[in-house]
């Protein structure tokens, strides 16, 4: 992931630029377009500051469009995860407490100012009419500020709580986004590890948590027999399966190009075996269907291998376990769920 090292002042600086050139070309305010001209700002893609420059002077402008393909092609390789995105919505709300620190401080002043006024006409027992009239216009005067600075306040608070609201919703779908796999919707391999991170860290016993690792049987036939769209289809096929038989606490995730994953927590072996016996068993019984053509496309199997955490084990001999009793289960002839020795 790409580490920024600018301090706080650079960042409010480019923050108040950013601010500015939203304003000027009505740019959505959603994180990435956030990212994409902080770059821009920060200068480290002279490419990628050319595109904004040329699309600003077209007619249609800087579009939400152009920010995906902007971050697509120079962004993405530098981005492990969501946290700039995050930065950038922190760096938001940061700037929305500046201005509630500086409204507070105003409010402090104008209020000491009204002591003042009040200690001066409490001390003149026998106050004059102009004295009398320059207290009263001060007064009048500092709480029209005071006013002022209130409703503007306010109004502030209104705009940033629906800015704040929207950039919330866009920064979640992003989280998502970044973590599922865009052909079969399921999660992706950084989601499933995550995930898998936290369920050994909450399991306390052996024989609680199981990972089940499966493989399409033969997937490279289906692109070579019917191009690489029935291949994908078929990718597609296996996930909705899988999704349809498991359960709400359990993960289903695409981990590498036919290789996919279930996170089994709270469960034995023996009921993460009668689990991937199920899911092969679907799959095998299943038929997938060209839209195209009408064709039914059979012999579609997965080979499966489990493992059962050992406590202290770390996620990748977990993994690895998994792996070596998947791969038991090819040697074997395919279309078998193999357990890892406990």
């Amino acid at each position: 992931m790409k580490v920024y090292t600018q301090n706080k002042y650079e960042s409010e600086e480019i923050l108040g630029k950013i601010i500015t050139a939203f304003e000027k070309h009505r740019i959505t305010p959603n994180p990435m377009n956030f990212l994409v001209w902080y770059e821009y700002f920060l200068g480290s893609y002279p490419k990628l500051i050319a595109v904004l420059d040329n699309a600003l002077q077209n007619r249609d402008g800087y579009t939400n469009t152009l920010g995906v393909r902007v971050y697509e092609e120079f962004l993405r390789e530098q981005q492990a995860s969501t946290s700039d995105l995050e930065r950038a919505f922190r760096r938001l709300l940061e700037r929305m407490v500046s201005k509630l620190l500086d409204w507070t401080k105003s409010m402090d002043s104008h209020t000491q100012e009204l002591d003042l006024y009040v200690s001066q006409l409490a001390d003149k027992h026998d106050i004059d009419t102009e004295t009398l009239r320059n207290l009263t216009g001060n007064v009048l005067s500092t709480t029209r500020s005071i006013v002022a600075s209130q409703t503007e306040m306010q109004q502030d608070l209104i705009a940033a709580t629906s800015q704040i609201t929207r950039l919330q919703k866009e920064l979640e779908e992003a989280r998502a986004e970044a973590m599922t796999d865009m052909l079969t919707k399921v999660a992706n391999r950084r989601w499933f590890e995550q995930d898998l991170e936290l369920a050994m860290q909450a399991t306390r016993e052996n024989n609680q948590l199981a990972v089940i690792l499966m493989d399409i049987d033969f997937f490279k036939k289906f692109n070579d027999n019917y191009g690489h769209l029935i291949g994908d289809a078929v990718l597609r096929f296996i996930s909705s399966i899988l999704k349809k038989n498991v359960e709400p606490s359990q993960l289903v995730a695409r981990i590498g190009g036919e290789e996919f994953a279930v996170l089994v927590p709270n469960a034995t072996i023996e009921e993460a075996f009668l689990l991937a016996e199920t899911l092969r068993t679907k799959v095998a019984t299943s038929h997938l269907k060209r839209k195209d053509t009408g064709e039914t496309i059979g012999n579609i199997n997965i080979s499966l291998g489990i493992a059962s955490y050992r406590v202290g084990e770390d996620w990748d001999t977990l993994y690895q376990r998994a792996d070596a009793a998947l791969y038991e289960s090819k040697n074997n002839g395919r279309n078998k769920t193999t357990i890892a020795p406990l």
